[in-house]
This record gives C-alpha cells, structure tokens and sequence, in this order.
C-alpha cells in the first residue's frame, strides 16, 4: 500500500536584510503529517477553534496564558507518531551564509530557497522517509513567478540529500488547516529561538530547531 506523507512549510519574519523595518530573525518550519493522521490533528484545531470561537484564518499565535493548551494535545499527539516538526532559523545580524547582503548577491528569493533547503536537509536527516512513502511538499504562497516556483522545484529535486519529491506546491493557508499549524508552530519555535517564550517550552519539544546563521 502506497503512504502518502504532506510535508507543510512556513516561516517566520521576512526575508529583508535586517535594516529598517526588516525583522532581524527568519525562521521556517517543516511539519510532515502522515496521512492517516489528519483527522486527529483537526480534531484539536476545531476544538480550539469552538472553544476560542476562531472562525478566521488562524494567522496570530495563541496568547502565551493560552499556548500551554493549544500545545498540549499536539504534544502528546506527536509522541504517538502523527507528525513530526523541523525548524531552522538565521540571526541575521550574525549571518555568513548567501542572498542576504549586497555584496553576496542580495536576493530574497535565493534566501528564501537557501534556507528551504537548509530546512528539508535537517528535517530528512532527522526523519527518513519509507521507501514507498510519496512525498509532497506544500509552501504557504508568497509572491513568486511561475518561473520562480519552477527554479524551486528543479533546485529541490537535485538535491541528492533529498528524498524523491511527488509534488511541490504552493497553497493559501487561508483555506489549508496544516498551514495555518505550521504558522502557530513556527512562531512560537521562533519565540523559544529569540529567547521570549513565556509558556512551557518542553510542550514544543517536538520541533527540533537548529541555527543556521553561520551557514554551511
């Protein structure tokens, strides 16, 4: 039987050069699902949801009172092996790596596909797929060329320390539940990583985070 895994990513920040009202952080988030897994995790986001009467995008992260119990049942669902959650993040005031200062070529694009690789390299490296497993990878859509999403995909499938991806795609979270997690999950990684968490970090031990700001 073939196994189909979602591979949802988002960020966190922005892609600037870390000057005027560029964030002076970005972060990305892979959070892979196994596909019988969906209806236990939106099981707790439409009780979330009911409970804190969201009928909106989820775009804000839950206040951090309330983060312990938004994270609680995720935590406990990622015990049991429903998903798993890779970050990676760059300070950039301290960054050596490419795309972000002008003499290195600035580009946010190229940054943005740097780190998308950075990501996808921890996130396989820590998690290896089934050799049946079908793999697809969903990016929350930003403003990009078709010719730009093109040169993604080909610099993603060339990669030999990457799996075979099926499809890459990229998707509104506006109407993808797993997108609108992988944001709440991505910005309270960042507050661990920017050292202003106020809520039970080891509730967000699932998400294995790494620096990257020095580059290779």
């Amino acid at each position: 039987m073939t196994r189909h895994l979602y591979v949802f990513i988002d960020e966190t920040g922005d892609a600037g050069d870390g000057t005027g009202d560029s964030s002076s952080y970005y972060g990305e988030l892979a959070l892979a699902i196994k596909a019988d897994c969906f209806p236990d995790l939106n099981r707790h986001l439409l009780n979330w949801r009911y409970c804190r009467r969201i009928i909106k995008e989820m775009t804000r992260p839950p206040k951090h009172e309330d983060a312990n119990t938004f994270l609680r049942p995720f935590s406990e669902l990622c015990k049991n092996g429903a998903f798993v959650c890779s970050c990676v993040y760059v300070l950039k005031h301290n960054y050596l790596g490419p795309y972000l200062r002008p003499a290195e070529n600035y580009s946010p694009i190229k940054f943005r596909n740097y780190v998308h690789r950075r990501l996808l390299e921890w996130h396989f490296a820590n998690n290896h797929p089934l050799n049946d497993e079908k793999i697809e990878l969903i990016f929350d859509r930003f403003d990009m060329s078709k010719e730009d999403e093109e040169n993604l995909a080909n610099y993603l499938k060339n990669n030999w320390n990457l799996p075979p991806f099926k499809h890459i795609i990229h998707a509104d979270s506006e109407y993808i539940e797993a997108l609108q997690l992988a944001h709440q999950f991505v910005n309270l990684a960042r507050d661990i990583f920017m050292k202003m968490a106020t809520f039970s970090t080891e509730l967000l031990d699932f998400v294995k985070i790494k620096d990257i700001t020095k580059g290779q």
